[in-house]
Formats: structure tokens, C-alpha cells, sequence
């Protein structure tokens, strides 16, 4: 499956990239207040370049899970959280049309020269619009999904300073997903 990595287009192992982000007119900005936060830190050339790649293992969160996530949340499964509903057999419920917004403010705490300078909190949104998704519900948990296509933006941002924002045009998820085990309501 995908993850906020692919959603946002970065390259784990490309000082290259990390550069384009940190010399883009939006990240000037962030980089100031990143500088006011770690005052008196005499701070490598390229602590910015790695500060960007280090956040790139926060996004290595899968998409899947997200929707998952999303989706115990919706008014229209909740009623089916209860394994005895039903006795026997499953539920197939369409979900039409639908959001979900999925917040993460993963934390980056560097070390310059083994000192500890303090923590990074940065705010990761990811907003997808969904359409024709069908959930297979059985025993209290989400089974099977069959997808539909999806739409989605999202932002990284340091203290309400955007960094990277990236909008996707619709695209076709996957089909059916499986899953063995189940995701609880």
C-alpha cells in the first residue's frame, strides 16, 4: 500500500530533494522560526537538508491504515461495532461519498555535536475525499474494502508555517483489499 511518503512525492535518500524544500521560498520562513528555536546552536550546513529527510520516516505511515482509521469513525459503521451484529454472516456497507482528515504531528529532537537542541513538532494534514468505497463488516471489524477512486490534499507545516503542500488528481485506489485479521470498529 501507499504511504504519506509516496502521497508526497519525497525522496527518502535525495539530499537533492531535501535541498529543493529548504531553498523554496515557503520553507524561508519556517527555517527562521527553526532558527529562533535552536538559538545559540551552531548548526551544520546541511542541518536543514537532513532536518527534512529525518522527517521523511514520519511519513511512513500507510495510507490504508489511515483510511481504516477514518472509516471506524464513520456514523455509518459505528452502529456495527457490536460483534453479535449480526449473529451469522456479514455486512456489506457503501460508503457513497465521504471525507477524512487524518492529523499527525510527528516531533524531531536533533543532536549537533551529541548535544540535545530541543524538539521540532511539525503538523502533518492529509484531507481525501472518497467515492464508492464498500466495506465488508463481520464480527465487529472491517474485513474487506473495495475502493473507489479518491481525491486528497495535504500540508507539513512547522508551527502553522507551511512547508510542502501537495494535491493529488483522482485516482483510482486499488480494487479489493483483505484484511486477514480485521481492523476493530
Amino acid at each position: 500500500m501507499e504511504t504519506l511518503n509516496t502521497f508526497f512525492h519525497t525522496k527518502k535518500a535525495s539530499l537533492d530533494w531535501a535541498t529543493s524544500i529548504t531553498n523554496s521560498p515557503e520553507f524561508t520562513q519556517a527555517k527562521h522560526r527553526i532558527a529562533q528555536e535552536l538559538t545559540g546552536a551552531i548548526l551544520p550546513e546541511t542541518f536543514y537538508e537532513r532536518m527534512i529527510m529525518k522527517l521523511t520516516d514520519a511519513l511512513d505511515i500507510d495510507v490504508g491504515n489511515i483510511l481504516v482509521w477514518g472509516w471506524r469513525k464513520q456514523r455509518e459503521i459505528v452502529q456495527y461495532r457490536d460483534k453479535e451484529n449480526p449473529p451469522s454472516g456479514s455486512h456489506t456497507v457503501p460508503l457513497l461519498e465521504h471525507s477524512l482528515v487524518s492529523k499527525h504531528s510527528p516531533t524531531i529532537q536533533p543532536v549537533v555535536n551529541e548535544v540535545r537542541l530541543p524538539k521540532l513538532k511539525f503538523d502533518i494534514i492529509l484531507k481525501l475525499k472518497l467515492k464508492g468505497a464498500i466495506l465488508n463488516i463481520q464480527d465487529g471489524k472491517i474485513m474487506q474494502v473495495t475502493t473507489g477512486t479518491c481525491t486528497g490534499s495535504g500540508s507539513i507545516a512547522y508551527t502553522g508555517i507551511p512547508i510542502l503542500e501537495r494535491s493529488t488528481a483522482p485516482l483510482n485506489l486499488p480494487g479489493s483489499i483483505v484484511f486477514t485479521d480485521g481492523f476493530p470498529i
